[in-house]
């Protein structure tokens, strides 16, 4: 290789690497108890891992792009960072998530490719998994979660009984939020 074409390749990978770090940063910053994880051996991906009592969760960024697996979280919690995130719509939800039964509520989001998978638990505690969500969506779903947390901690009765007044209501349906 010559030396113009490998100081380009090290230019690029330097510049990989800061956006890669930038994507840790904003979405430490919306969800501050993520912490970094130290990378394997041959493996190029960020993760950040958060453990909060029964609550825990990891973040990977890959190729510019976040999955977030959380389980154990509190129903309460799941329904409201989601009807405050306001998707356009859920499989197999009618209205709020926080009037829901227990099941597996999803978005497949068809502009960025990326799968949001929320589940209620039967017992009172579910499951959040997303997957290939860009940056900025993903650090909207996180600081939702990292509020809701915080209300269900502090009892904010508003977040046991239902969603914030701002979304009250149904959500809108594919063709009204595609205009």
């Amino acid at each position: 290789m010559n030396t113009d074409l490998a100081t380009a390749l090290a230019s690029w990978e330097q510049q990989w690497g800061d956006v890669q770090e930038a994507a840790a940063v904003a979405l430490k910053t919306a969800f501050p108890a993520l912490a970094d994880v130290p990378r394997f051996v041959g493996c190029e991906h960020l993760r950040l891992e958060y453990a909060d009592g029964d609550h825990s969760g990891v973040v990977c960024v890959d190729e510019g792009r976040a999955t977030i697996q959380f389980s154990h979280l509190p129903n309460s919690v799941i329904a409201g960072a989601v009807d405050e995130v306001q998707f356009p719509y859920l499989d197999c939800a009618e209205g709020l998530l926080a009037e829901a039964s227990p099941g597996s509520y999803s978005y497949d989001c068809e502009v960025t490719s990326a799968l949001f998978e929320f589940t209620l638990g039967a017992l009172g505690h579910g499951e959040v998994d997303i997957w290939s969500a860009t940056i900025p969506d993903a650090v909207e779903v996180l600081d939702a979660f990292r509020r809701a947390l915080e209300e269900h901690e502090a009892g904010a009765p508003e977040l046991q009984a239902g969603p914030p007044d701002h979304v009250q209501g149904a959500r809108p349906s594919v063709e009204e939020s595609a205009t």
